[in-house]
C-alpha cells in the first residue's frame, strides 16, 4: 500500500540537511520512505539495508553518519526512526490541541539540559547509543588500534567513510574499489582508506582508466 507522508520545505534551510552528501541525502529520503511504510519506525537493519539496497554492513554504517548528523534517533527496543518523526507526522492536520501540546513538551525538554549543558536527553542518548556502538557491527571491529581517524568515523557531508586496512570491513569496501578502478586502494598515512559509504559505484573499463589517472 502506498501511502503520503509530510516533507517540510524547511529542509533547504536545515543545515544537518544541507551539508548531506547527495548520495547521504538519497539514503535519508529512502529511509523516511521505509519509515512511513513500517509505521513510523525502521524495524531493523536488514529493513534498511533493503531500502538502500545495500548490504547490511553499508547500510550500518550509513544509519551510523544519519544518526551522528541528527537526522536518526535509536528507538528503545528496535532499531531506529528519523528525528521528530512522530510530531511531524500527525495523523490529523485539525488537531491543533495537541500539536501545541507537543510543541510546548518539546520546548520544555529543550530547556531541561543535561551533562554540559550542550545536548537535550534525546541528544544524549543518541550520543551514547553511538559510543556503545549499537547502531551497527560496524563500529565494534575494533581490530586495529592506530593513530588518526577511528575505524568507522564517518564524514556525512562528504559521504564517506574510514577503513582500516586489516579490518574485517575493509574487503568489502576494497572489492567495489578495485571493481570501479581495476587497482588496489592504497593506505594513507592513518593505515586506511575513506571509502564512499555506500561502496563505490563499478564504471566500464575505458573510463576508470582515465578517472584513475586523475
Amino acid at each position: 500500500m502506498s501511502r503520503w507522508f509530510r516533507f517540510y520545505d524547511d529542509a533547504l534551510n536545515n543545515p544537518k540537511v544541507q551539508r548531506l552528501s547527495g548520495d547521504m541525502f538519497k539514503a535519508w529520503v529512502n529511509l523516511m520512505c521505509l519509515t512511513s511504510k513500517n509505521g513510523g519506525e525502521i524495524k531493523s537493519l536488514a529493513d534498511a539495508a533493503f531500502a538502500l539496497r545495500t548490504t547490511e554492513a553499508k547500510a550500518a554504517v550509513i544509519v551510523t553518519a544519519l544518526t551522528t548528523a541528527g537526522l536518526l534517533d535509536p528507538v528503545e527496543a528496535r532499531y531506529f526512526a528519523p528525528h521528530d518523526w512522530k510530531s511531524r507526522q500527525f495523523k490529523s492536520d485539525v488537531s491543533n490541541d495537541r500539536v501545541q501540546q507537543h510543541r510546548e513538551r518539546k520546548r520544555n525538554a529543550e530547556c531541561n539540559v543535561t551533562g554540559n549543558g550542550d545536548e537535550t536527553p534525546s541528544e544524549q542518548n543518541r550520543t551514547e547509543q553511538i559510543q556503545k556502538g549499537q547502531v551497527g557491527n560496524f563500529l565494534k571491529v575494533g581490530e586495529v588500534k592506530a593513530r588518526g581517524p577511528k575505524h568507522g568515523a564517518v564524514s556525512p557531508s562528504r559521504g564517506t567513510v574510514f577503513v582500516r586496512k586489516g579490518t574485517t570491513d575493509w574487503e568489502a569496501y576494497a572489492d567495489d574499489y578495485r571493481k570501479s578502478f581495476g587497482v588496489e586502494p592504497e593506505p594513507n598515512a592513518d593505515g586506511g582508506y575513506w571509502f564512499k559509504i555506500a561502496g563505490t559505484t563499478p564504471i566500464p573499463p575505458p573510463a576508470r582508466i582515465a578517472r584513475h589517472e586523475h
